[in-house]
């Protein structure tokens, strides 16, 4: 049960204990303004018999026609109502108690649903409310002539209340009497239970209501049709763009919404007014590329590691930019041929769209979404120097994930990318461990490198020599071909981000598993050990991630990087070390079958 639910059962609850509380308050109200109205008629009637008795005893001979008219007036009232039961006038009391009630009541519940809440209602995902509305809607179109029902009915009833409770209970027990039972049955209770249950109660009294307009019909219609020519139309609930935001967070405090939709909503709201340059990437944060660069497989590993499908490519400078590159364009490139960037822009003929700093999202939105370009340009006017002529400067970039971030409140982050947000201040952390020296497998133009025979002899003398206790599961035979199949490759030197303690590029991670032991035949390599990163620079013949080779569930207890390079190394697997235990084991065996008997 939510908590709306909740609340209207507790409300139903205490609508039924206050009822309650009401009656047993209003019947003894009642009857003590009947029993005081008839001993104070019986003490008036004998003061006034008496009194006309003296004045008939002493001017009887004089009577005339004005004693008689004072006389008349002094009388008892001719009420016709006083001549009923006195039942029968506490029970007309009680009706006409309760259709004050009614009227008051509605003239609250039903003129406090608009035609647009009603609507809302109806088209709204709780279908008893919905069914509700529908009944109240046809009635509350006609808003004027259901007010002027609803208010002439309680004024009436309320008027005639008045005289009869005056009649019967006259002076101050009448007055006190009447204001109770009308102001607290007649307008307070009514009023707080139907402000609370408004749509439930008109559903069910929408058929006395219309029984009600009908008979007032010739005297309200009238008074309506003055109301429609002087104040117009009915005037729509309309809430602004702040007011629908603050009903957002009322709704997400009540639980009624959860917070990831109102914040999608609320940006929605605002998006369209926000300046390009407060979510624009800045041009120093920018990846681009110059036209003549030449698409090799280093430069293509650069673009992969960004993380970016759109490259603005710069001519002589930044601020010139000429074109767009798309990285699906780079399916058509063969690393090997050293294609020029320029030569790539011009076949495809791609362009970007400009906007300015103070342009608003909602027009570049529009712009992005012809499917020109999902990227544009933020030009300025540069005029800061006086002393040479104003000139266009580029000042970053936006895209239309960025105006849709902006939308979502929150940033995405795709399976490609390096960076959180456009500021390039914070990394995405994953946790697939993907090793970017992994890329240099890729290219060509190292996977034919070999060692010579005199490198793989030597390789293989220093590894049995200071790794004995690894390498002697190895044959001579099979250390060789294990150094000799193994991958060499080339490393270029990481370049480290600017506030950044570790590279991206790492050769090993702190805490990862890793199934490669590396041999380093040239360059350095940086490593970091131990909780305090104590640092220490290796160089040729040093051997890292040796215990891989040999316990299945290794992790790297350090960081090491590529930093001065390039690096050339030997990257030995643990599956082929495995190999080449068991294929020694077998020369072993073979061997041991082969060997003569001792005599």
């Amino acid at each position: 049960m939510t908590t709306q639910q909740k609340r209207t059962k507790q409300n139903d609850i205490n609508c039924r204990l206050v009822l309650v509380t009401l009656l047993a308050v209003a019947l003894p109200t009642i009857l003590v303004s009947f029993f005081g109205s008839r001993t104070n008629q019986t003490e008036t009637s004998a003061s006034r018999h008496l009194r006309v008795t003296r004045l008939l005893q002493v001017t009887e001979e004089t009577c005339t026609e004005s004693c008689c008219q004072q006389y008349q007036q002094e009388c008892p009232s001719g009420n016709p109502l006083n001549f009923l039961p006195l039942a029968i006038q506490i029970i007309l009391i009680v009706v006409l108690l309760s259709m004050s009630a009614l009227f008051s009541g509605l003239t609250l519940g039903l003129m406090s649903l608009d035609i647009t809440g009603l609507e809302i209602v109806m088209s709204g995902e709780d279908r008893q409310n919905a069914e509700y509305a529908k009944k109240i809607y046809p009635v509350r179109q006609d808003g004027n002539l259901l007010l002027c029902t609803l208010l002439l009915g309680n004024v009436a009833v309320n008027t005639l209340l008045s005289i009869l409770l005056a009649d019967k209970a006259g002076g101050i027990v009448g007055f006190i009497s009447s204001t109770f039972l009308i102001v607290i049955f007649g307008e307070i209770a009514p009023q707080a239970i139907c402000s609370r249950h408004g749509l439930k109660i008109g559903s069910f009294t929408v058929p006395l209501v219309r029984v009600i307009m009908f008979i007032m019909y010739p005297v309200t219609k009238p008074l309506a049709l003055s109301l429609d020519l002087a104040l117009g139309a009915e005037l729509a609930t309309i809430y602004s763009s702040s007011e629908i935001r603050k009903m957002l967070e009322i709704h997400v405090n009540e639980n009624a919404l959860d917070k990831e939709t109102a914040n999608t909503m609320t940006g929605a709201l605002l998006f369209k007014n926000i300046p390009v340059k407060q979510v624009m990437t800045p041009i120093a944060n920018t990846f681009m590329l110059s036209v003549d660069e030449k698409l090799n497989f280093q430069t293509i590993s650069n673009i992969f590691k960004t993380g970016y499908s759109r490259i603005p490519i710069y001519e002589v400078n930044r601020n010139n930019v000429i074109g767009l590159l798309l990285v699906k364009d780079l399916i058509f490139v063969d690393p090997e041929d050293d294609t020029r960037v320029s030569d790539v822009v011009n076949i495809f003929g791609r362009s970007l769209n400009t906007v300015w700093p103070d342009d608003k999202l909602g027009d570049v939105l529009r712009e992005l979404k012809t499917g020109r370009s999902h990227m544009a340009l933020v030009r300025d006017v540069n005029n800061e120097d006086g002393d040479q002529d104003p000139f266009y400067e580029v000042k970053g970039i936006i895209t239309l994930e960025d105006i849709i971030e902006e939308i979502l409140g929150d940033e995405i982050v795709d399976e490609t990318d390096a960076f959180v947000d456009g500021t390039h201040t914070e990394l995405v952390t994953r946790t697939d461990g993907f090793e970017w020296a992994r890329l240099r497998l890729l290219d060509s133009k190292l996977l034919d490198e070999r060692l010579s025979v005199e490198e793989t002899r030597a390789i293989t003398a220093h590894l049995q020599r200071n790794h004995f206790s690894t390498w002697e599961l190895l044959s001579d035979r099979q250390a060789e071909l294990l150094v000799s199949g193994s991958q060499v490759i080339t490393l270029p030197e990481v370049v480290r981000e600017i506030g950044q303690p570790l590279p991206r590029d790492l050769l090993y991670t702190k805490g990862e598993e890793t199934d490669v032991c590396t041999l380093l035949l040239s360059g350095k390599v940086t490593v970091f050990v131990g909780e305090e990163n104590f640092r220490t620079d290796l160089g040729s013949w040093s051997v890292l991630g040796i215990g891989a080779l040999t316990n299945p569930n290794y992790k790297a207890d350090f960081d090491a990087f590529v930093s001065s390079g390039p690096c050339r190394c030997l990257r030995i697997t643990r599956a082929r070390f495995n190999a080449a235990v068991d294929a020694s084991a077998a020369e072993e065996q073979v061997a041991l079958q082969d060997a003569p008997d001792a005599p």
